[in-house]
């Protein structure tokens, strides 16, 4: 996945090339532990704009289902972080480190909630509002999309959504949006990719996702074998006896229905 976009130069500034070594150095100097994900994409560009610029709150009572992300900050090696600056100017509070922002609000990582896997929080500077994003940087990256999902004004689903972008909320930790992304992609074009998804999925470690993937299943799976050219139906067949083997009673009760099918 290309994670960076093209820099341009007069919105961003340009950031020298950062090494392991230097992020070590910077790690004793501020004391913290930069999450090992964070280096990996600045060590393929020290900051800068991002292809994907969109990313799903984990938080689920917050008021916003997504947030806007251009950019994320490079760290510096000449002991001026960006943070320090930006902490100072617009009094954000508590132990943290701002990965990207502007005066609006900041996205920082929350080290006095967590110092060894510090969870992304949105601070809102005119409201103070807090927001939680991600639960740790890892789940930070797998909750990033490239746009805003278009939705739909008559049926609600959502359109333009590519399977990069289905699978990067699959196969994240927001159970929600799982539910919600396989709910509007289940009459999918391609059924050998959904299908493919929907087999892994059946075997996801939360009863939630899998209660789902036996949802679309019931109600679907005549349309399915008319559909479908027939070829993907094994897809189908192992699904469901994932579903037969599950954990939850219901789950395997349910199957049993769709095997009649």
């Amino acid at each position: 996945m290309e994670f960076w976009l093209e820099r341009d130069v007069t919105e961003f500034k340009e950031t020298a090339g950062i090494t392991r070594e230097e992020l070590t150095a910077i790690e004793q100097e501020i004391g913290k532990i930069i999450p090992a994900s964070y280096k990996e994409v600045l060590l393929q560009q020290n900051g800068g704009p991002l292809q994907y610029r969109w990313v799903r709150v984990a938080e689920p009572a917050a008021e916003v289902e997504l947030l806007e992300i251009d950019h994320l900050l490079g760290l510096e090696t000449d002991g001026n972080l960006s943070s320090d600056y930006l902490i100072e100017e617009w009094g954000l509070p508590g132990d943290i480190l701002v990965i990207s922002g502007d005066g609006n609000g900041f996205f920082v990582l929350d080290y006095g909630e967590d110092s060894q896997n510090p969870p992304v929080i949105y601070l809102e500077v005119d409201s103070r509002a807090k927001v939680r994003v991600a639960n740790n940087f890892d789940d930070f990256l797998s909750q990033l999309i490239a746009e805003t999902p278009a939705v739909d004004s008559d049926d609600e689903n959502w359109g333009g959504v590519t399977q990069e972008e289905a699978e990067r909320v699959f196969y994240g930790t927001d159970v929600a949006a799982i539910e919600e992304m396989l709910l509007n992609l289940m009459w999918p074009e391609d059924h050998e990719w959904y299908f493919t998804n929907l087999l892994k999925l059946s075997r996801h470690d939360d009863v939630f996702v899998r209660q789902t993937v036996t949802n679309i299943l019931d109600n679907n799976m005549k349309i399915y074998k008319i559909d479908a050219d027939k070829k993907w139906h094994p897809l189908l067949h192992k699904t469901i006896i994932n579903l037969l083997q599950d954990a939850d009673p219901d789950i395997r009760e349910m199957a049993k229905s769709i095997t009649n099918q």
